[in-house]
């Protein structure tokens, strides 16, 4: 997905990295979204060595949304809990979560 963006939030000197963050949003959303509380976070004293890392969702149907096309992780067949749920595509966002280059 051309539109898949990724923001990174770093220490000034990255050899001053001393944990990473990489959050996944929700559904619908984009790392840019939360890019101004990362922001924030970035500036508090006591998390001066924190990266995050915000990636985006590729677009995807979302069955519970009609089929609607959609940033997600995975596709969620219904808003309501089931045993049964699927949750197509998760092993794939995992996996590039996971095993991204540059964390």
């Amino acid at each position: 997905d051309s539109n898949r963006l990724e923001y990174c939030i770093q220490p000034v000197n990255e050899k001053e990295t001393t944990t990473t963050l990489v959050f996944a949003h929700g559904l619908g959303d984009s790392g840019q979204g939360w890019l101004e509380p990362a922001l924030y976070l970035s500036e508090k004293q006591d998390l001066k060595g924190l990266k995050i890392i915000l990636p985006t969702a590729p677009m995807r149907r979302i069955t519970a949304n009609g089929g609607a096309r959609m940033r997600g992780w995975y596709d969620l067949a219904s808003f309501e809990r089931t045993d049964d749920e699927t949750f197509e595509g998760l092993e794939e966002s995992a996996s590039y979560l996971l095993f991204r280059k540059g964390v």
